[in-house]
C-alpha cells in the first residue's frame, strides 16, 4: 500500500515558522510546499518547489 502525504501551506499569519514546526514533528520538507513564496524563491528553500 502506498500513501502519499504532503502539506500546502498558503499562509502563516503567526510569528511562527509553521514549516520547520511540521518538519521538527517527522513531515519531511520535500513534502511541504510554501505557496506563500513566489515560484522563483521556492527553488531556493529546503522545501517542495510546485
Amino acid at each position: 500500500m502506498c500513501l502519499f502525504f504532503s502539506v500546502i501551506l498558503h499562509r502563516n499569519g503567526t510569528q511562527e515558522n509553521v514549516g520547520e514546526q511540521l518538519a521538527a514533528m517527522g513531515v519531511p520538507k520535500h513534502d511541504i510546499a510554501v505557496r506563500f513564496h513566489p515560484p522563483y524563491i521556492r527553488q531556493y528553500t529546503d522545501y517542495a518547489v510546485s
